[in-house]
């Protein structure tokens, strides 16, 4: 199946590709390779003589009488090349290529007599796997068109094709064949070119072409000198610039040459401009070999250069060689060891002051059923799944003591671990077990069902030295799952006190889904008593849990009426009132409307006062209709009934703002986020099931607002709330002026979460300033926290930047349960990678004071998580006796500033504090940290170990003297 992005795509592709005329036009995606040098002058190409520019390079295959004139093939040194043309006869609006790369019909994908290895579909390069087609997407490669719309030109690099060969154990043979075919929207095939036998591409070293385009000169790479651990250097640094002109005196672009034959090394590099710069964080000592291609024209030169890195600086060790795309473990003395397959490889070391192992899989297909088993002590130890001697095990971001044969006990410490498909890594300080002297490690992948090495344990070698800046201390960093202010996880804020006892998981925030008709009992009364007893609001604020917040006007339910079976839709127009009963003395009362929703057979979360009015303005000719009243019982559609307003009525949006103003007044400032909802369905901004949804039904559930009448409801919001962040389920235009966040309902779900992840695509920097929330899709948390689940998830929530997911969340899971033990792994490793993540990794040393006077503490806060924090913060410092537990018992304290967005995600800051100590402090103190909000209160979780109460931590021991 193709999946909606790869869909979208190939629309923008055919877009370009046919109405682009009176220029040579591509496709702009992943690749294209310029079949003709086309100078600024050119307006048009005109097929017949680029056609006759073919033929120079090999004879062209005719077929006049189908709806393809002309076909032609040829390889040159880096790609093969497709030329067809088509006649009038030739409706269709898709074109595939079967490539048949291995001169053998018995591989591949098998079609008409063939085998074929690729499918060319449009500009998009599948691979095939067996099974039916498309395979798995390669790349976009795109394709040319003539300005008369009847000729294309399609240039496929080997060096895509080159790892799939690799991959798949074939040579590409120095003949391909392919076949061609047009087809219409339906993806039947329209006219497909056929012959007795399959064209052959020949390779171009048989073929001579001349031209009068200018030779290539002067190409040339320059280099500075290069070390492995000069990080400004290489972290996404200029490693080296290329210089190439034309004897015309021109510039010409750059490309790499990335086959396996051709540059391998080039997969370490990347072209900016005229700049080669590193792909990869560090690099290994050594020399590059890459290879460069210039075109002009029909011409290209491929050159080879030298990449020179030198040997590592010293002393410049740091967590950051263990980091990013699985590490830089040539650096550090480690031991490797392979699964008797060879796919999977374990890699191991240790500091001074921790240990690090890594398992890497050349199948992609790592999750988080992955173990360390550890040998530390070979006097002791017991059995574990046939490891003999094992003392610990790492599992699920823990580490456990083995207590007997196959037995563990309770967790030590929480540990570093990190799931990747291709990598999971781990690390842990020695002393969390018992510092042992030498390390032996074995790995489990797939509960055990592969084992890393096959026999025994993988022997770490000799410690080797971590630096560290003498006159610094570095805190213990501590891997538990927490939630902090604004991330984490939410829960329905209507189970109150009771229900919030019963929740398994910590959580930061309460979903409160305001209906209008809970709010505005009655004509500009909004009873924030009867929010109270529906929502339970003061017991949330009293245990400091803060709010997201959605109005709601739609919020569809089960019918207790006779009609609750039903489906059906209608629309409240003046028949539909009289036919009810609803008017007296040409207006509808309140009365009338409660009348009506107390049968059970229709219902509304918009106050019934409200409804009154919208129904007498349709008497009175002022609107067409009111609104929809809906019952789609399925609970694969809406599951319920409910009233879906006229929202461009001018009364419903005046009204509407007068209660978003409401709420800003009460929550603006103190809620965490607020969801624009308030639109369609659950306030989810769409009204579907529409009108001719369902064949079986010609009638929807309401209409949405045209965009004016829905920019009006947005522009509420940035009206009244200037404190709390607003945040909308789909762009709008007035989403993007307004900055706003963006939450995504369904999240895990792949249809759902790719639609997402595409809509966000148009701000993609949204979360730097704003909030990317959501809840998990369907009602369903264990979808998508299973095993089988989890790393989709992962990748989602990574590529989502998510700050916190409700009410749809593990707080649907209950205390006590199966499923709290069964997912806790995985659901606090979410937790772990979710939001911001803040630990102070550095400090400054200051060894002794005296009593009076001001010093100033350096330290270095680093956030370990995926997003900002989107609220200004203030980081504290205080001087502590050494035996007490409350850090407001201190002998002074400095704060300063940690701003909104501060700190990004893999970033770090220099906050210097200055502390004014006390004139009567003497003897041995602590010096603290802890983070405090607008009001003062210490808030926030870090990941550091060393904790003194409650969300203060130390730093490090100080003596104050007279």
């Amino acid at each position: 199946m193709r999946n909606q992005r790869n869909m979208f795509r190939k629309a923008v592709a055919r877009f370009f590709a046919f109405v682009l005329t009176g220029v040579l036009a591509f496709a702009c995606f992943s690749y294209v390779t310029n079949p003709r040098a086309v100078r600024a002058e050119d307006e048009v190409w005109a097929a017949e003589d680029f056609i006759d520019g073919w033929k120079d390079i090999i004879d062209i295959v005719e077929e006049p009488v189908s709806a393809f004139d002309r076909i032609a093939a040829y390889c040159d040194e880096d790609s093969v090349d497709f030329l067809f043309s088509v006649n009038e006869h030739s409706k269709w609006c898709y074109f595939q290529i079967y490539m048949d790369m291995d001169d053998n019909k018995d591989t591949g994908y098998p079609n008409d007599g063939g085998g074929y290895e690729f499918l060319l579909e449009n500009g998009f390069l599948y691979k095939s796997e067996g099974g039916g087609w498309p395979g798995t997407e390669v790349d976009y490669v795109g394709y040319a068109v003539s300005a008369d719309e009847s000729t294309y030109i399609v240039s496929v690099p080997y060096e895509l094709m080159q790892p799939v060969a690799k991959e798949q154990g074939y040579k590409i043979a120095d003949r391909a064949g392919f076949l061609v075919c047009l087809l219409n929207d339906s993806w039947t095939t329209v006219y497909q070119y056929q012959d007795d036998g399959e064209v052959y591409a020949e390779p171009k070293a048989k073929v001579t072409i001349v031209s009068d385009e200018p030779y290539i000169s002067d190409f040339e790479l320059k280099q500075e000198k290069v070390s492995a651990l000069t990080t400004p250097a290489m972290q996404d640094g200029v490693i080296a610039e290329l210089s190439a002109k034309g004897g015309d005196g021109k510039n010409y672009k750059y490309s790499f040459v990335t086959s396996s034959n051709n540059g391998p090394a080039n997969s370490y590099f990347k072209l900016d401009g005229n700049k080669i710069v590193t792909n990869r964080k560090l690099l290994e000592p050594g020399e590059y070999k890459i290879n460069i291609k210039v075109k002009s024209g029909v011409r290209s030169e491929i050159k080879s250069f030298t990449i020179k890195v030198d040997k590592a600086a010293a002393g410049s060790v740091t967590e950051d060689l263990f980091t990013g795309d699985q590490g830089e473990w040539f650096i550090v003395k480690n031991a490797e060891a392979t699964d008797k397959t060879g796919d999977y490889s374990l890699v191991a070391a240790c500091s001074q002051k921790k240990f690090y192992a890594m398992i890497s899989s050349a199948n992609n297909d790592l999750d988080t059923r992955t173990a360390f088993v550890l040998d530390t002590d070979k006097t002791k130890g017991f059995k574990y799944f046939g490891q003999k001697g094992a003392d610990y095990v790492v599992r699920e971001q823990k580490l456990y003591p083995v207590i007997g044969v196959d037995k563990l006990g309770a967790p030590v410490a929480d540990v570093d671990e990190d799931y990747y498909d291709d990598h999971v890594t781990v690390s842990f300080y020695l002393e969390d077990a018992g510092n042992p002297a030498k390390v032996k490690v074995h790995a489990f992948v797939h509960q055990r069902e592969i084992s890393v090495p096959a026999k025994g344990y993988l022997k770490t070698k000799k410690a080797f030295t971590m630096s560290y800046d003498k006159n610094y201390v570095y805190p213990k960093a501590s891997y538990e799952a927490f939630v902090n202010p604004g991330m984490g996880w939410g829960c329905w804020a209507e189970v109150g006190k009771e229900g919030a006892e019963r929740i398994a998981y910590d959580y930061s925030l309460a979903y409160l889904q305001i209906t209008w008709a809970d709010l505005e009992t009655a004509q500009g009364k909004y009873d924030w008593d009867n929010v109270e007893k529906v929502y339970s609001v003061s017991y949330w604020e009293k245990n400091n849990i803060n709010f997201i917040i959605r109005f709601i006007m739609d919020n569809p339910a089960e019918l207790t009426g006779s009609r609750k079976a039903e489906t059906y839709a209608e629309l409240v127009d003046k028949k539909f009132i009289e036919d009810k009963g609803l008017a007296e003395g040409g207006k509808v009362t309140e009365s009338k409307v409660k009348e009506l929703i107390a049968t059970g057979n229709y219902r509304t979360d918009m106050p019934e006062w409200l409804l009154a009015e919208l129904f007498s303005d349709v008497l009175d000719g002022k609107l067409d209709n009111a609104g929809t009243f809906y019952n789609w019982p399925s609970v694969d559609v809406l599951g319920g009934a409910g009233f879906s307003p006229n929202y461009e009525a001018d009364k419903v949006i005046s009204y509407h703002e007068k209660c978003i103003k409401a709420i800003a007044d009460k929550f603006d400032g103190s809620a965490a986020y607020i969801e624009m909802g308030s639109l369609g369905h659950w306030g989810e901004m769409h009204t579907w099931p529409e009108a001719g949804s369902f064949e079986e039904y010609d009638f929807g559930s309401g209409e949405y607002p045209g965009k004016e009448a829905e920019a009006k409801y947005g522009a509420a919001y940035t009206k009244y709330f200037k404190k709390t962040k607003v945040g909308v389920r789909t762009t709008r235009d007035f989403s993007i002026k307004g900055n706003f966040g963006m939450y995504n309902d369904g999240f895990g779900d792949e249809y759902l979460t790719e639609d997402f992840i595409v809509d966000t695509a148009k701000v993609p920097d949204f979360w730097k300033t704003s909030f990317s929330g959501g809840e998990f899709g369907y009602g369903d948390v264990l979808r998508y926290v299973h095993n089988d689940t989890i790393m989709q998830t992962l990748a989602y929530l990574r590529e989502s930047h998510t700050s916190w997911m409700g009410p749809c969340s593990p707080c649907d899971i209950m205390k006590g349960s199966a499923d709290a033990s069964i997912y806790r792994g995985n659901i606090e490793y979410l937790l772990t990678q979710m939001g911001y993540r803040f630990r102070v990794s550095k400090v400054n040393k200051i060894d002794s004071a005296k009593a009076g006077d001001k010093i100033k503490v350096k330290l270095t806060v680093e956030n370990e998580g995926i997003a900002p924090a989107y609220n200004d913060y203030k980081i504290a410092v205080a001087l502590i006796p050494a035996d007490a537990k409350n850090a407001d018992k201190n002998a002074g304290i400095g704060t300063k500033t940690l701003a909104a967005g501060a700190v990004m995600p893999g970033a770090s800051t220099e906050i210097t504090v200055p502390v004014e100590i006390s004139k009567k402090a003497s003897g041995e103190y602590t010096l603290a940290v802890y983070v405090v909000d607008a009001d003062g209160n210490k808030c926030m979780n870090l990941g550091m170990a060393d904790k003194i109460e409650d969300k203060v931590y130390s730093l490090y021991s100080i003596k104050i003297t007279k």
